[in-house]
C-alpha cells in the first residue's frame, strides 16, 4: 500500500471494497478477517461498501444518504424512446426513413514515432523540422512508462537524451477537465527531470518558425557545449 501511496504521492491509501449481496456468515468472517489484516499490515483504511454485514459485529457501520436528486437518477429506467420524434427540439423536424445517417467521425490513433496523420499541426511541425540538422534524435508519439504502477504518458513529441517534451495541443486541451490534467502531467514531467514545452495547433499552423525558433534554444540549452559549437559551426556554413 505504501507504493501505491508513493505512485499518487498521496500520505495514505483507502482500499475500497464492495461487499456482495447474500454473503454467508463464514464469508463475512473471512472477509473481515481480511480487511483487519489490511488495515494491521498494509497500514491503511478499508472501506466496505454494499451489502451490510449481519454476522459481524465489530465494524463500525456508517449510512450515506445520498441526494435526492441522485436518488431519483438512479430509480429511473433507462429505456430507448420508440418514438422517432421523443427528444426532438419543436423547431427542428424529427429524422425519417430518408434521411442518411450522419458519418462518424474517424480518428486515426497515434502511431509511435510518426506524427499523427490526422494532425495538420502535426504533420506540418514534422516537415518543418525534418529540414533542420539540429532537431535530430526526435521521437513522436512516444509512450513514456514513468511508474510501474502509474498511467503511462503519450508524448506528442520527445527528445530523450535532451530529456525535452514537445505537445501539440488541438481545440480538446481547452476542456477544463483536460487543462487540469495537462497542467497535472506537465508537473510530474519536470519533476522527472524533463522540460516541456506546449503550443496550440494555430500557433504551429501560422508561425512554424517561432516554434521551431523555441525548441532549437532549449534543446541547445540540454546539449553539451561541444555539441552547440558543431551545430553552430554547420548553421553559419549553410
Amino acid at each position: 500500500m505504501r507504493v501505491l501511496a508513493d505512485a499518487y504521492h498521496r500520505r495514505s491509501v483507502v482500499l475500497l471494497v464492495r461487499v456482495p449481496d447474500r454473503l454467508t456468515p463464514a464469508d463475512e468472517h473471512a472477509l473481515t478477517a481480511a480487511a483487519e489484516w489490511f488495515v494491521q499490515h498494509g497500514r491503511c483504511a478499508v472501506w466496505l461498501a454494499g451489502a451490510e454485514l449481519r454476522a459481524v459485529d465489530r465494524v463500525r457501520t456508517v449510512r450515506i444518504t445520498l441526494p435526492g436528486a441522485l436518488t431519483r437518477l438512479a430509480a429511473e429506467p433507462v429505456d430507448p424512446p420508440t418514438d422517432p420524434t421523443a427528444g426532438c427540439p419543436p423547431d427542428r423536424p424529427a429524422p425519417t426513413d430518408a434521411e442518411p445517417p450522419s458519418a462518424p467521425t474517424l480518428r486515426v490513433p497515434p502511431m509511435s514515432g510518426l506524427p499523427r496523420a490526422d494532425s495538420a499541426a502535426e504533420q506540418a511541425l514534422e516537415r518543418a523540422l525534418a529540414r533542420h540538422r539540429w532537431a535530430y534524435g526526435r521521437r513522436w508519439n512516444h509512450t513514456l512508462t514513468w511508474h510501474t504502477l502509474a498511467r503511462p504518458y503519450r508524448l506528442d513529441l520527445f527528445w530523450p537524451v535532451e530529456g525535452l517534451v514537445v505537445e501539440v495541443d488541438g481545440p480538446e486541451h481547452r476542456e477544463r477537465l483536460r487543462y487540469a490534467d495537462d497542467r497535472h502531467r506537465d508537473a510530474q514531467l519536470q519533476l522527472l527531470g524533463y522540460d516541456v514545452l506546449r503550443f496550440t495547433n494555430d500557433q504551429v499552423l501560422s508561425d512554424v518558425d517561432a516554434v521551431l525558433g523555441t525548441i532549437r534554444d532549449l534543446l541547445a540549452g540540454r546539449r553539451p557545449a561541444t555539441v552547440r559549437d558543431e551545430e553552430t559551426r554547420h548553421h553559419a556554413d549553410r
